[in-house]
């Protein structure tokens, strides 16, 4: 089974700089994203979980306003740690004690420089979505789910 982790902010939902007053009119779902996400989770091949650095309220808010269903799904966000390698450590760790199995490797999916950066630091492999990232696997979106499946 190989672990599969998302970053919330820019990588499934478009909330990146997002104003408070214009929040709620700003969210709206990466293309393709809901779908790919669901697909993983019915697969028996890639758990999921979600890593970010927004506080946890924060994250659960803007994923089910954007449509995603997260009830029981890992999460672990800057409410759990600071550094950023701690919160995805906690994704992983998360996600071993709900489906109680060993991980053959994980996938990091982020859309900046640091989750690169975060990524290598931890051994993981790591796929970019949008126009942050420019070098190495990435994605502009999530349209074309056998590519991304094939990269993982």
């Amino acid at each position: 089974m190989k672990l599969v982790i998302f970053e919330i902010d820019g990588t499934l939902t478009q909330t990146n700089g997002v104003d408070s007053g214009c929040f709620i009119e700003a969210i709206k779902e990466v293309p393709g994203a809901r779908s790919f996400l669901e697909h993983l989770e019915s697969s028996p091949d890639y758990p999921v979980a979600f890593a970010t650095g927004a506080h946890e309220a924060s994250a659960r808010y803007k994923l089910v306003t954007a449509g995603f269903s997260i009830e029981g799904m890992p999460l672990a966000s800057s409410s759990d740690a600071v550094v950023r390698e701690h919160i995805m450590l906690q994704a992983r760790d998360r996600a071993a004690q709900r489906h109680g199995v060993p991980f053959t490797g994980i996938t990091y999916f982020g859309d900046a420089v640091w989750d690169i950066n975060a990524s290598s630091n931890l051994g993981w492999d790591f796929i970019g979505i949008g126009p942050g990232i420019t070098e190495g696997v990435r994605f502009d979106d999530y349209r074309d789910p056998n590519a991304i499946l094939q990269a993982l």
